[in-house]
């Protein structure tokens, strides 16, 4: 346990980690906050992606800010395995109507 306690995030340690219960509780407690932060971090990768593949309705005062945050709203939902982002033809024929 004490390896635990070491690499874990205080913060989790307090919600998760309760001194009483065994390791395995530990381990699934901590199993479930993780799936909850990836489905929160899936959420947000959605919702940036669908605000980055919005048509212009101008062209924007900064190309290259611009197409920084598209590449990044890939990048995230990529990791996060969004549906949208994986396949390469959906996402470039998407930035393609978007510009």
């Amino acid at each position: 346990m004490d390896w635990i306690t070491s690499y874990v995030a205080d913060t989790y340690l307090r919600t998760c980690c309760n001194p009483s219960d065994s390791l395995d509780v530990w381990y699934k407690n901590l199993c479930e906050e993780f799936k909850l932060a990836t489905e929160e971090a899936k959420i947000s990768a959605f919702h940036a992606y669908h605000e980055a593949t919005k048509p212009l309705t101008r062209a924007p005062k900064d190309w290259y800010k611009w197409l920084v945050a598209w590449e990044d709203a890939i990048s995230t939902g990529k990791s996060v395995r969004l549906a949208e982002t994986s396949d390469p033809v959906s996402w470039f024929e998407a930035f393609i109507k978007v510009i």
